[in-house]
């Protein structure tokens, strides 16, 4: 199972002030490793901006929580290849990105 370091920073670059992530399933599916993983929030700990995930492969949800009040969320993709939290992140983007250019053309081709 893939472990993740994430960092959360803001635009001074000084560590962010976040408490903690949740991190889920975006929805229920059929583990890598077996069994079902279901969309449940996980609470992962934040210590000076710094954190590690063990997550399963596939799409999940990142939330930051400031204050007990959930903050950004994040669309993550990760795969076995992924380190940083940040990679599946740009996996996600770009996963979202390539299906709107594929419907455009679809659409276009359509019309």
């Amino acid at each position: 199972m893939p472990i993740l370091a994430g960092e959360l920073k803001n635009v001074t670059t000084e560590p962010s002030t976040a408490a903690e992530v949740w991190v889920a399933a975006d929805k229920r599916r059929a583990g890598a490793t077996g069994g079902i993983v279901l969309p449940e929030k996980a609470r992962v700990p934040v210590e000076a901006g710094k954190f590690t995930l063990t997550i399963e492969p596939g799409a999940a949800v990142l939330m930051v929580i400031h204050a007990g009040h959930r903050g950004e969320v994040i669309p993550l993709l990760v795969d076995g290849n992924h380190t940083t939290v940040a990679e599946a992140m740009r996996a996600a983007d770009l996963a979202a990105v390539s299906y709107t250019h594929l419907r455009a053309h679809e659409t276009r081709g359509n019309l």
